[in-house]
Order: C-alpha cells, then sequence, then structure tokens
C-alpha cells in the first residue's frame, strides 16, 4: 500500500513538467507567429513618424516654394483633385497599415485577396500566412509597398504641381484598366495553378472590376465629357534648363524600367516575385519553381499583386512626363519619397518579420547590400532634382 501511495503522489510530477513544457512550447509558437502576423513595435512606430513628418515636410516646404495658387479652380478642377487625393489618400492608409502592422491582411479573404475566398476552407488568415514561404511572404509585403509608392504619387502631385490633375485622373483610368489585365491575363487560371479548387472569373468581377468599372467612369467624366475645367499652366512648360532635360529623363528611365521589369513579372513569369524580385530573402537553398509551388492561392494573389501596383506607380511616373510637361519636379520629390518610404518597409515592415518561421534568419546587411544602397542614390538624385535644382 505504502509503494502505491508513493507512487500515486510523485509520478505525476514528470508529467505536470511535460505538460507545462509543451505548454511553454505552444506559447513560443503562438507568440512567434503572432510576432511575424501583427506587431505594434518601436521599428514600426518609428517608420510610421518618418514617413508622415517627411511627407508633411515635402508639402509644407512645396506650397512654400511653389507659389502655391488654387484660386482659379472651379468645380470641375476640385474634382479632378479630389479624386486622386481620395484614392491616393484611402489606399495608403490601407496598405500602409497592412505592410507595417498587419500582414495578415495580405491573405485575409474580407480584404486583401477577396478573390480567393474558399467558403468551404477551414485555414484561417493566420495558418494561410504561416504556411507561405518567406520569400513569398516578402512579395506579398512588397504590393502593400508598391501601392504606397502609387498612392504617395497620386495624392502629392496635387499639391507639389498644381494644375496637373486632369494628368493624374488620366492615370487612374489606365491603371483601372491594367487592373482588369491583371485579373483575367495574370491570375485567372493561374495563381490557383497548384490548388485543386479552382478560382472563377467572376471572383474578380464581384471583388474588383464592378468598383473599378465605377472609378473609370468617374474619372472619364472629368477628363473628358465635363465642361468649365481650367487650362492653368504648369509652372514650367518645356525642356529649356539641363536640369529640366535630366529630371524628364531620369523619370522616364526609372518608369520605364520598373514597368518593363514587373510587367513581364505580372504577365509572363510569376516565379521572379520569389527570386529576381526577392534578392534579400533568398538562401542557397532557394527554388524559385518549388517556393512558388508551396505558396498558397491567397498569398500568390498578394504576390502577384505587388507587379500590379508596381506597374501603376512606374506608369504612372512615366505617363505623366508626356500627359503634363512641366510637372517633373514634383514627380522627383515623390520618387524620393517614395526611396525613403521602401526602407521602412525592408527594416520596419519585413526585417525580423517575414521570416518569424523560418529556421534561417534574414540578416539587415541583406536588404543594405541589394536595396538600401541604390535608393540611397536614387534618393539622393530625385531629392536634388526636385528640391533643390531649379
Amino acid at each position: 500500500a505504502k509503494i502505491c501511495v508513493k507512487r500515486h503522489v510523485c509520478t505525476p510530477a514528470p508529467m505536470l513538467v511535460a505538460y507545462a513544457e509543451i505548454d511553454d512550447a505552444a506559447q513560443a509558437a503562438h507568440e512567434g507567429e503572432e510576432a511575424g502576423d501583427k506587431r505594434c513595435g518601436k521599428a514600426q512606430i518609428f517608420a510610421t513618424m518618418v514617413i508622415v513628418v517627411a511627407i508633411g515636410g515635402s508639402i509644407a516646404w512645396s506650397m512654400h516654394t511653389s507659389a502655391y495658387d488654387t484660386s482659379d479652380y472651379n468645380w470641375v478642377d476640385d474634382w479632378q483633385v479630389g479624386i486622386p487625393r481620395f484614392i491616393g489618400g484611402l489606399l495608403g492608409l490601407l496598405y500602409g497599415q497592412a505592410t507595417l502592422w498587419n500582414h495578415l491582411a495580405f491573405v485575409d479573404f474580407e480584404l486583401f485577396a477577396k478573390p480567393c475566398a474558399n467558403p468551404e476552407s477551414q485555414e484561417g488568415k493566420t495558418e494561410l500566412w504561416r504556411k507561405t514561404p518567406t520569400e513569398a511572404k516578402g512579395a506579398a509585403v512588397s504590393s502593400g509597398g508598391w501601392c504606397v509608392s502609387f498612392s504617395i504619387t497620386l495624392s502629392l502631385m496635387t499639391l507639389f504641381e498644381p494644375g496637373c490633375q486632369r494628368g493624374l485622373c488620366l492615370c487612374v483610368i489606365l491603371s483601372m484598366v491594367w487592373w482588369n489585365v491583371c485579373w483575367y491575363v495574370a491570375m485567372l487560371g493561374r495563381v490557383d495553378i497548384d490548388d485543386a479548387r479552382k478560382l472563377p472569373a467572376k471572383n474578380w468581377f464581384f471583388a474588383e472590376t464592378t468598383q473599378e468599372i465605377v472609378i473609370t467612369a468617374v474619372c472619364s467624366y472629368f477628363v473628358f465629357f465635363a465642361g468649365g475645367g481650367t487650362t492653368k499652366a504648369l509652372v514650367s512648360t518645356g525642356t529649356t534648363t539641363t536640369a529640366d532635360v535630366v529630371r524628364v529623363w531620369a523619370l522616364r528611365f526609372v518608369g520605364g524600367l520598373l514597368t518593363l521589369l514587373y510587367g513581364v513579372g505580372t504577365l509572363c513569369k510569376h516565379t521572379m516575385f520569389v527570386s529576381e524580385f526577392a534578392k534579400p530573402l533568398l538562401t542557397e537553398a532557394s527554388d524559385p519553381v518549388e517556393t512558388w509551388r508551396q505558396t498558397p492561392t491567397a498569398a500568390k494573389h498578394s504576390a502577384v499583386s505587388s507587379g500590379g501596383w508596381c506597374v501603376c506607380f512606374a506608369g504612372t511616373i512615366l505617363a505623366m512626363t508626356f500627359l503634363e510637361p512641366g510637372c517633373e519636379k514634383g514627380l522627383c520629390k515623390c520618387v524620393a519619397l517614395v526611396m525613403l518610404w521602401w526602407n521602412c518597409v525592408w527594416y520596419a515592415g519585413m526585417l525580423n518579420r517575414v521570416d518569424f518561421n523560418d529556421s534561417c534568419k534574414r540578416p539587415w546587411t541583406n536588404w543594405f547590400k541589394a536595396e538600401t544602397i541604390q535608393e540611397i542614390v536614387i534618393g539622393l538624385a530625385m531629392g536634388y532634382l526636385g528640391y533643390v535644382a531649379p
């Protein structure tokens, strides 16, 4: 009896220890997932402050030095200004918070992955994000980076270069057309290639195309049909100085190169999003084909969307040099701000986050060597052409 009592009293102790260890491991894993999914830390707060202060300072500087005057605007001008500002501001808030704070949004069927919704699936957004390979996570988060780049250009150009609003509305129309090429050429029947359940075209039509039709119709009315818009010329209407020439061709080179590279990736070769466009995240064991195969459909959708948003940004930069000659100083300011924004993405949106459940951790030097060095050069050059050069 004594032996039994002793065994009854003593044997639970190791079991309790084992259960405690399992509990601790589960908690640690959960905390690790949360660190990758959602984060409200010092880096995210600092990055938000940096980009907000930079944008605010740029607006104040431009309005002070560019003789900002909209006194002769009428109701058509007001709408042409309001549309890019509203779209740009809304996109910036939605995708900016997702990029820096909440990565789950990129695989959330209620947010950015609506066309991929599967009512029969038991997997939630946390599980989908956990299953997404590190390289594909980086590509998905980059969609937020490029969207904010586009939103910065749309919303700030109306303040940097008063009078360019008609060209911006034309760029919005072109962007809406481009997105439908993305949905039905780049994504339909392709992002779900490794999934047993195939996504029908109506998913994109109801989630995306309907609102794009509305936006296109509204913009088209104020660009092509509404009378009464001013013909106010921009501050400079020709390439009369060396700085003017450099600005035009530098913007066309950057815009054209990005449009070509990401257009090819979006339409022709999706594995580029987990190889050529994900250099800081690659390891010796990285296999783009296998990585793409393992990527869930919702994450593929967001990854390819990064190419869509990049073409929107780069296409706007390129097109505006033709649609609104004389607005190049404002465009250079936007590109400089975008270079700063991308460093917020690398070090607050991706570092120690996209690899949260990967045994191979990517050091900050990966982004510095592959991205930051060239962004410093481009940012300084564009900043000089936008803020300093006459």
